[in-house]
């Protein structure tokens, strides 16, 4: 790998952090390093349309995040494949095979990212279920398991089976379209200004239709009525729908009855948080595609500081190649802790406070320190104020007796108690274990100091 294609991965690793799945899958995930002389890097994007974007949306971005980097200022610029084989006078990629079959040549791969198979997936019990399921609609399109709802949390790979999916689909020459919700949310807007006959063109006649993200779908109600006509259109036409969230349809409160039973009646399956395997496996797997060597020290360490996704480690992995590569120095233990020591990793985080457990908290359920702390047993207050017993104990690492001082005055058996129920809880029912999750990302993110 060439100093600009370190440099450039460096950067994606960061700025993935900074914006929505979303835009970055859309705009930079399929972007290239192409050269690097000190003052001025070279960026290789996918088309006209997404130069222009970068240029207008995140060049500022870009430009700060590559100077950051080398210790001084960096121009970054972007340009585009000619199509002739060369990138403004450099090669280009390889064009596809002309000899590919005619009916692969009328079905574009819409949306889709060819990098993301089902042989680069890398599996462990965290996600062998999601992986095998993913595979068996793949094989059988229309066929087993319609609709595929996939759900877990960010970076957990729902995005990669979905792609991996639309990928073994476009080889058979069906027509496939992986989308955002934003991206389905907008299209139908442009197609309600238009003319909704395109619109339904796009989508009621394609063979399989996969939808990201659809929880930034909910609570639209012209947009929900829309998609449940695409969706009933497909299914009449025994076409394939694989859909993924954050959260299983039960969960999606303001999801209207209708559309949440048709997202039930198919399989839904969580794609879990990755265990220590999985995320060993996927450091040796990037180390054996780019020719990177890291002792088992440095994948330990890894491995184990970075644990809430996959698209967290990929970026800390990135740090440290990078650094190697800029400094020219071995991937030792040490430099991967340098290279890291400013990620937000939760295990290198200060523990957060009482405090600010109780803030969190209070603005999650909507409930007042007032009541958490008087002895109303209502169901909400009560379940609010369990939560946070477990979270003092578990991640304040408080003693019981200042966590029921805290919270008017309870002795600690009761605390106990509460702490205990939702800890139990957690593991069988997924409203709880969404609520400690997203409670635990707020809280492990960084608190803004005023000025």
């Amino acid at each position: 790998m060439g100093e600009a294609s370190r440099l450039w991965e460096a950067s994606l690793g960061q700025l993935q952090m900074q914006l929505t799945k979303a835009n970055y899958d859309t705009w930079l995930r399929d972007t290239k390093g192409l050269s690097f002389d000190g003052d001025k890097c070279v960026v290789e994007v996918p088309s006209d349309f997404a130069r222009e974007w970068l240029n207008s949306k995140l060049k500022g971005a870009a430009m700060k995040t590559v100077s950051d980097l080398v210790g001084n200022p960096v121009d970054v610029s972007f340009v585009v494949s000619s199509g002739n084989g060369r990138v403004n006078g450099r090669p280009a990629s390889p064009a596809p095979d002309a000899a590919a079959p005619p009916q692969q040549a009328r079905r574009p791969r819409a949306g889709l990212l060819s990098r993301l198979t089902f042989e680069a997936f890398v599996v462990s019990d965290a996600n062998r279920f999601a992986s095998t399921a993913a595979l068996a609609v793949a094989e059988d399109p229309g066929q087993a398991y319609n609709p595929l709802f996939l759900y877990g949390g960010l970076g957990q790979g729902k995005t990669h089976l979905l792609h991996a999916i639309g990928n073994v689909s476009a080889t058979r020459g069906l027509n496939v379209l992986y989308a955002s919700s934003d991206q389905f949310v907008r299209d139908f807007v442009v197609g309600i200004q238009r003319g909704e006959d395109d619109f339904r063109h796009k989508y009621r006649t394609l063979d399989v239709l996969l939808l990201d993200d659809f929880q930034f779908l909910v609570g639209k109600e012209k947009t929900e009525e829309e998609f449940l006509h695409t969706f009933n259109a497909l299914m009449t036409g025994e076409r394939q729908i694989v859909v993924s969230c954050d959260r299983t349809p039960k969960l999606l409160g303001s999801l209207s009855e209708r559309l949440r039973t048709r997202l039930e009646g198919g399989l839904c399956v969580e794609v879990k948080p990755p265990d220590q395997r999985l995320r060993e496996e996927f450091l040796r797997k990037r180390m054996d595609d780019k020719g990177v060597t890291m002792s088992g020290e440095v994948i330990s360490y890894l491995s184990s500081h970075f644990k809430i996704s996959i698209r967290e480690l990929e970026s800390a992995y990135n740090q440290v190649v990078a650094l190697s590569g800029l400094t020219r120095r071995p991937i030792t233990i040490e430099l991967a802790m340098e290279a890291t020591s400013g990620l937000a990793s939760p295990n290198n985080r200060s523990l957060p406070s009482c405090d600010r457990v109780i803030g969190v908290v209070c603005r999650y359920f909507g409930v007042t320190l007032e009541q958490l702390e008087s002895p109303s047993r209502e169901k909400r207050l009560t379940y609010a104020r369990q939560v946070a017993m477990l979270l003092m104990r578990d991640d304040c690492q408080q003693p019981l007796a200042r966590i029921g001082k805290l919270l008017g005055q309870r002795d600690h058996s009761t605390v106990l108690h509460g702490a205990n129920k939702i800890s139990a809880a957690e593991a069988g029912d997924q409203q709880v274990r969404y609520d400690l999750h997203e409670l635990r990302q707020v809280l492990t993110q960084p608190v803004k100091q005023s000025a």
